[in-house]
């Protein structure tokens, strides 16, 4: 199996269904326009499907790792879904 990494810019969609909890991961991407300028779209980088149990690792893994990250004023808020 090889690594992969996932970026994303926030959590667009989250639901359960057959016992799986199921969040999908948004990124913003950048797209060069012929007259120079930039166009933003939106785009599914990932889809994430676990038990409960392995979303409580997930939750206490980014909880130690924001710990890790201080804090930063110029960071935005978090949006709640």
């Amino acid at each position: 199996m090889s690594d992969k990494i996932v970026y994303f810019d926030g959590c667009t969609t989250f639901g359960k269904a057959g016992g799986n909890i199921q969040v999908e991961l948004q990124a913003n991407l950048l797209d060069p326009k012929p007259n120079g300028s930039v166009e933003v779209r939106s785009e599914v980088t990932a889809r994430l499907r676990c038990s409960r149990a392995a979303a409580l690792q997930l939750i206490e893994a980014l909880r130690r790792a924001v710990d890790l990250a201080g804090s930063d004023s110029d960071e935005a808020k978090p949006v709640k879904n």
